[in-house]
C-alpha cells in the first residue's frame, strides 16, 4: 500500500490556498490550488495542493495532480544515496492533463491545473495550423481517437479502473512549448487511488505492471529513465535539449527536479520581445546610469530588463568558465559551440597581444565583460538567442 493523504475542502492548511468554483452543465466542482506567490520552497503541506478537484456539494476528491516538487538539496538530505527506491527520469515538457472519472455523472473528464473539461487552448499557439485543437481534442487523438469523438466513447478508456486519477504530460506538434516535436506523444507520470477524501500514491513500479497499460503500448509512454551512481553526475551529464531530470522516491512519492539552466534561460529569453531585448542592450552599452533613468520613466520594463541583465551575466560567466577550462586548467572538457568562438577571440585578441609585450596578465571576468561591452546590440541579440535559432534547438 502506498502513502495515503487526506484532503478536506473545509479544512485547508492555510489561507494561501485558493478555491475556485467551477460549473459545468452536469456538475459543480471546486478546484483548489496553492498560490505560487506565497508558497515557500519547504512548505511541503501546502505544496500538496498543486491541483486538487473536489466534487460539490459532496466535497469528495475526484481529481489529484502530482504535488509540487521539493528542493533538490532537501531531497538529497532526506535520501543521500541513490538506491532502488530512487527513480530518475527525464522531466517532460508539455501540458499537464489529469484524467478522472466522475461517478455522479458517470463520465470521464480531464482537468488542467485550474480548469476542467479541456475545451480550450493556449492563446496564440498553432498559427501555422488551419485548425486550432482544444486540449480535449488533442488528448482524445493521443489516445487513438478522432478529435470529434466524446472522451467517454474511447475504447481505450474501457480498461481504466475508475477509482484512480491518472496524471499525464501531453505533447502535440500543433502546441509545442519550446522543444521541437516530431510527433504527438502522451506520457504517464503519476497515478493516485481516490476514495472520498483519501488520496493514495501509487508507485511507478506498481502501475507500470498493470496489464491494461501494456495493451495501450504505442499510445501511452513513460518518461525515459536514467541511471546514476551519485547526484553529482546528474548536473554533469545534462543534455542541452532536455528540460532536466525528475528524481522520485517511489516509496513516498516525494520528488525533486534537477533543472537544466540552458533550457530555463532559453525559455526566459523567448518570453522577452526582441524590441525590448534591443532596448536593454542599447542602454546597457551606454551605462547603468542611463538604464536607471530609462526605468524610472518606464517601470513596467523592470522585470524584463532584470532578466536580460541576468541572462547576459550568465552567458558571460559561462564564457569565462569555458576560457579557464581550455587555457588555464586545460582539463580537456568540451566547450559548447556558442561559447567557443568567444573563447578563441578573447585568448588571441586580448590575452596574447599583452603576453607578447611581456605584460603579466590574467583573463578575469571583467575582461570578458569588456569584450562583450564593445559589441553592437544587434550582435549581442544574435548571441543571446543562439539556442532559439533554427537548427540550434
Amino acid at each position: 500500500m502506498g502513502v495515503i493523504e487526506n484532503f478536506y475542502l473545509d479544512n485547508l492548511p492555510n489561507k494561501n490556498i485558493r478555491k475556485k468554483y467551477y460549473y459545468t452543465r452536469q456538475s459543480t466542482y471546486v478546484i483548489v490550488n496553492y498560490d505560487k506567490n506565497y508558497v515557500t520552497f519547504d512548505d511541503i503541506k501546502t505544496g500538496r495542493y498543486r491541483s486538487v478537484v473536489f466534487s460539490y456539494p459532496t466535497k469528495n476528491v475526484v481529481c489529484y495532480s502530482t504535488p509540487k516538487s521539493i528542493p533538490l538539496n532537501t531531497f538529497i538530505k532526506l535520501y543521500p544515496e541513490i538506491n532502488d527506491n530512487i527513480l530518475i527520469n527525464e522531466a517532460i515538457e508539455g501540458v499537464s492533463i489529469n484524467l478522472f472519472y466522475d461517478t455522479n455523472i458517470k463520465k470521464w473528464l480531464i482537468a488542467t491545473k485550474s480548469s476542467i473539461g479541456g475545451k480550450y487552448w493556449f492563446y496564440g499557439k498553432s498559427q501555422k495550423y488551419e485548425k486550432q485543437y482544444t486540449f480535449l481534442e488533442m488528448f482524445i487523438k493521443a489516445l487513438g481517437g478522432f478529435s470529434e469523438q466524446e472522451l467517454n466513447d474511447l475504447v481505450s478508456l474501457e480498461y481504466f479502473p475508475k477509482n484512480y486519477c491518472y496524471n499525464f504530460i501531453m505533447q502535440d506538434v500543433s502546441n509545442n512549448i519550446l522543444l521541437p516535436l516530431e510527433c504527438n506523444r502522451l506520457f504517464l507520470i503519476g497515478v493516485y487511488r481516490l476514495n472520498e477524501n483519501e488520496v493514495e500514491y501509487i508507485s511507478y513500479k506498481e502501475y507500470q505492471l498493470w496489464n491494461f497499460f501494456h495493451n495501450l503500448e504505442g499510445l501511452i509512454e513513460y518518461p525515459k529513465q536514467y541511471y546514476f551512481s551519485n547526484y553529482d553526475d546528474l548536473s554533469n551529464k545534462m543534455d542541452c535539449l532536455k528540460r532536466g531530470y525528475m528524481i522520485t522516491n517511489i516509496k513516498t512519492g516525494e520528488r525533486a527536479r534537477v533543472q537544466n539552466d540552458q533550457y530555463e534561460n532559453l525559455k526566459t529569453i523567448l518570453k522577452i520581445k526582441p524590441e525590448i531585448q534591443y532596448q536593454f542592450l542599447c542602454l546597457y552599452r551606454i551605462g547603468d546610469e542611463k538604464l536607471e533613468e530609462y526605468l524610472n520613466c518606464f517601470p513596467k520594463l523592470k522585470k524584463d530588463f532584470y532578466m536580460m541583465r541576468y541572462l547576459l551575466d550568465q552567458f558571460m560567466k559561462s564564457v569565462h568558465s569555458a576560457y579557464l577550462s581550455k587555457y588555464v586548467y586545460k582539463d580537456g572538457k568540451s566547450i559548447l559551440e556558442k561559447y567557443e568562438s568567444h573563447v578563441y577571440k578573447i585568448h588571441h585578441n586580448m590575452y596574447l597581444p599583452l603576453l607578447n609585450k611581456n605584460t603579466i596578465t590574467k583573463i578575469r571576468y571583467r575582461t570578458v565583460v569588456e569584450y562583450f561591452s564593445k559589441m553592437e546590440p544587434r550582435e549581442l541579440i544574435y548571441i543571446l538567442n543562439w539556442d532559439s535559432r533554427e537548427g540550434k534547438l
